[in-house]
């Protein structure tokens, strides 16, 4: 059976450091010079004195041996760089050009993809909030205790203690939250910064407060008053905003006028801020996600909830998260891995880059570039797109995710397998194609010359070009695409 090689993949092991003290970087000087070694290796394939210069048992012999072989056949080469380093964060794009006229690509692999290959099969990291490093613990009025293992307390969080949480944990504690911080360009935050600073002594008056959910906590008797003093996998899945807002607002630059002097956001006093806490330790984890999405639902809300927002922890929206943080994607010609990332609550990539540093942000738009970035409304539309539905992708962004959501939702129910790995990689491969299309429309001289309805154009193109190969019995190759 003949078959064509369309990749050779040429693997090169740098120098391994063994150095498990310090980590080296891997620099684009290395990364070039180890790419030219291949380039200029390969190139000795017809060089005859050269291939007898070695000795029958040298392992360049052999390998020479190897790509002569299947020249014939090969479309192009892809060369792997393996390295006990860390890929520079200043490394933002690698060309390798080709070798023997064939198209080559470079792919990077450093200890820090090492790594997250090796995490890839991980769950949710579990993790505890010891509150007793920075006070003696929260007091709680015991609310109820059910049947099934749930159990709800009323607290009050003081504003500096809920701040050095954050801190300390940041977005893994609002990961049930429908949304995280939307920024101070939101009405009700900016409301809420201004109480910060103006009247913080106030700001329990005002606030609605934070609803938490929890695995576990520790608590301690005194003189008959209950105080929780750690709290295992603290989740915010109300008042993500607030908690954000408490943690910001000391940390911005500017100033708010005043009658009788100006009111600096750095000047805020935390230590006159609390807010109320309703906290439910949920000890059955076969019920813990259903019972924190109902209970993010139910919650009172201080901004106005999207249907979006709403069904952000079904755990649908959950896989793909947790898929979107660990899929690895084949490198787009740069030589560089790069991520998906699905924001399953409003606002959380930009969340996520608030207070990195220089370095901390570049590695964080290497490894999730803006353009990689989509939502469930976005991920509603590639989907029914490629469901032949682009009436109800017409329908607008919330009535569209409304549309597909009670389908894909009892389809999930159904059958969690069919929402693996391949799905994942399909509904990549589906955006991919939505954005493709979107920018061949946009650019072509016929749209120049009478633009407009662009959306619609595309999905109703790229549906009636799927009917129409379904009808000859063919279909469009996401695996290719991907």
């Amino acid at each position: 059976t003949r078959y064509f090689i369309f990749y050779f993949i040429v693997f090169v092991c740098l120098d391994f450091t063994n150095d498990r003290e310090n980590i080296e970087t891997l620099t684009s000087t290395a990364i070039n010079k180890a790419g030219d070694r291949v380039r200029n290796f390969i190139k000795k394939v017809g060089d005859q004195p050269f291939y007898n210069s070695l000795a029958v048992t040298d392992p360049g012999r052999l390998a020479l041996d190897e790509v002569k072989g299947v020249l014939e056949e090969v479309l192009r080469f892809r060369v792997v760089l393996l390295s006990d380093k860390v890929l520079s964060t200043r490394v933002k794009k690698i060309e390798m050009g080709s070798i023997l006229n064939y198209p080559t690509s470079l792919e990077i692999w450093d200890l820090e993809r090492i790594k997250l290959l090796d995490q890839s099969d991980s769950d949710f990291e579990e993790f505890i909030v010891d509150i007793s490093k920075w006070n003696d613990g929260i007091k709680l009025l015991p609310a109820n205790t059910s049947s099934s293992g749930v159990s709800t307390f009323l607290g009050i969080m003081p504003g500096i203690l809920l701040s050095q949480i954050y801190n300390e944990h940041g977005q893994r504690l609002l990961e049930s939250n429908v949304r995280t911080f939307l920024d101070f360009r939101a009405a009700t935050n900016k409301g809420m910064r201004k109480s910060l600073v103006i009247e913080p002594e106030n700001f329990f008056a005002y606030n609605n407060g934070i609803t938490v959910t929890a695995s576990s906590i520790d608590t301690e008797d005194r003189d008959g008053q209950l105080f929780v003093t750690k709290i295992e996998n603290m989740q915010i899945v109300n008042g993500g905003q607030t908690t954000a807002s408490i943690y910001f607002s000391p940390r911005e630059k500017g100033f708010i006028k005043g009658t009788d002097r100006d009111h600096h956001y750095k000047d805020i006093d935390l230590k006159k801020v609390f807010v109320q806490m309703k906290l439910t330790v949920i000890g059955d984890r076969k019920t813990a996600d259903d019972m924190k999405s109902n209970i993010a639902t139910f919650a009172n809300s201080q901004n106005s909830i999207q249907l979006s927002d709403l069904v952000s922890n079904h755990p649908f929206h959950l896989n793909i998260e947790t898929r979107s943080r660990k899929q690895l994607v084949p490198p787009n010609g740069d030589g560089i891995a790069s991520k998906w990332f699905y924001e399953r609550a409003r606002g959380q990539y930009n969340t996520l880059k608030r207070g990195l540093t220089s370095s901390q942000l570049r590695k964080f738009e290497t490894e999730y570039p803006k353009n990689q970035v989509f939502s469930k409304t976005d991920m509603a539309k590639y989907e029914n797109t490629w469901r032949m539905q682009p009436h109800t992708v017409k329908k607008g962004a919330q009535a569209n995710l409304k549309l597909l959501g009670s389908k894909i939702i009892n389809e999930f129910e159904r059958n969690e397998n069919d929402f693996g790995a391949s799905y994942y990689k399909d509904l990549i491969a589906k955006i991919i194609l939505f954005k493709e299309s979107d920018n061949a429309i946009r650019t072509s001289d016929w749209y120049k010359t009478d633009p407009g309805l662009k959306a619609e154009t595309v999905t109703y193109t790229l549906a009636l070009l799927r009917k129409t190969l379904l009808n000859a019995g063919k279909d469009i190759g996401l695996s290719l695409i991907y």
